[in-house]
Parts: structure tokens; sequence; C-alpha cells
């Protein structure tokens, strides 16, 4: 079975979208099968974060029923697999009430579904809340951005969600910013996840390539390619670990 991961966060702007996509393509690259799902349906930015000019088939289409899931699933340059939201200006509005069963026959496809959520608590909030079986929480460290991120926990605790922990981005450890120790006890829950800010991520949402990819070596695709072990719950390589392989390395040739 996947896990099906939600990525919420109390407002928009504090990195859901940036955090969701570069998740799935840290995941891929540690060798499992994901597929990112943008139930943003009303503002999605998956399309525009991963370069995907035009897809034919969206969440859209299979809520309404138009399309077969397979349709809608498109193979990412990095290998991630993705069902894009139509993010065109046409008015198109989609009840997604019924997202939690089309979500749960993506449960043998993949080891992981990352779906994209809408922020806030709106109704399709909601309806990705029901669809999920864990939760990551982004927000900020700045006191408005993380109130807003509060009050989504508490809702997705209300609803007896299994939060996996905190996502904090665009650090800089100043002193405007909440510090790490002060958002674990305001939410009571840990921060698995730390982002520093990283002008290199604006460039790359510009361009349109996901930061993982844009600039590999770069503060924040560290810190993704963190978050990704953390939750698949291996371990980074020590020294001493890679000193070890070179020496085995030798000791066969």
């Amino acid at each position: 079975m996947s896990r099906i991961i939600g990525v919420f966060s109390g407002k928009g702007g504090v990195g859901k979208t940036t955090t969701a996509v570069n998740l799935g393509i840290a995941l891929t690259k540690l060798g499992k099968s994901v597929i990112l799902v943008d139930s943003n349906v009303n503002t999605p930015n998956v399309s525009l974060h991963l370069g995907m000019n035009f897809t034919p088939f969206t969440i859209q289409d299979i809520i309404e029923n138009q399309t077969y899931i397979p349709q809608a699933l498109y193979i990412h340059e990095s290998g991630l697999r993705v069902i894009p939201a139509d993010f065109s200006l046409k008015d198109r509005h989609v009840d997604i009430s019924e997202l939690k069963n089309h979500m749960h026959k993506l449960a043998g496809e993949s080891d992981y579904v990352i779906m994209d959520c809408a922020p806030g608590l709106g109704p399709d909030a909601r309806a990705a809340i029901e669809a999920c079986s864990e939760f990551l929480i982004v927000t900020n460290p700045e006191t408005p951005a993380v109130a807003d991120a509060y009050k989504t926990y508490k809702s997705i605790k209300g609803m007896n969600g299994k939060v996996l922990g905190l996502v904090v981005n665009k650090v800089n450890n100043d002193a405007y910013e909440l510090q790490s120790g002060e958002i674990e006890d305001f939410f009571n829950e840990n921060i698995i996840g730390i982002v520093p800010e990283d002008r290199n991520v604006r460039a790359s949402i510009q361009d349109r390539k996901p930061i993982t990819i844009y600039r590999p070596n770069s503060k924040a695709a560290r810190a993704y390619r963190k978050l990704a072990m953390q939750i698949e719950g291996v371990r980074e390589p020590t020294l001493g670990d890679i000193l070890f392989s070179l020496l085995n390395m030798d000791r066969k040739k």
C-alpha cells in the first residue's frame, strides 16, 4: 500500500508546493516510486514548478469522471509521476469531496502518493485531509505563518490525522524569526525539515525547474533530500561510511 502524504499549510506563499515537488523528486532519487498529485484545484502550481506546459488530462478530469487515472499520469524528467491540475484561466469549479475515493485507487500504484493540498481550511483542504493517511505541515518562522499553520494542524489532529512533523521554510536564523524550539513548543510537534532561505529557490521557480534538479548541491536542495531521507527512514551517509566504502572498493580490486 502507498503512503499517502498530504502537504498542507495555513496560507499560501510559505513554500508548500516547493516542498511537495522537491520531496517527491528526492524520494524518487532514493529509488522510490512516487506519484505527485496537485489537489489544489482552485490555485494549482505543480505544473508551473515542473515546467509542464500542456497536459490534456488533469485531476479535474479524474474527479469529473471524464478520464481514467492512467491517462492523467505524466512522467517528469526526474522519473517522478505527476497528476497535475488544470491551471488554465477558464472557469472550472470542481467538487473534490470524492477525492478520497480517487486517491485510494492509487494506493497500490506506488510507494508514495504526495499530495500538494489547498492552503487554509476551506472545503478543498478538508476534502484533501480526508484523502490522506499522513501529513506534513509547512510554515515559515514568522508568527502570522505559524499561527495560520497551527489552525490547519489542529484541524488535521481533530480528524485524527497522523502528522509526520513540521517543515519550516525560508529560515534565516535572524532575530526577527521564531526559533525552532519555540515553534515545536507551540505545536507540541517535532520539526523534521528546516529549509534555509536560498535565493536559488526563486531562480529555480522562475526557470520552472525544481531546486533539487536546478541546483542539486544548494542549501535548499540538500535540506529537501534530508527531509526525504527522514521520511523514508534512512540516514545520511557519514564521512566514516564513505571512507569505509572506499576501503572496501580498494580491497575488491
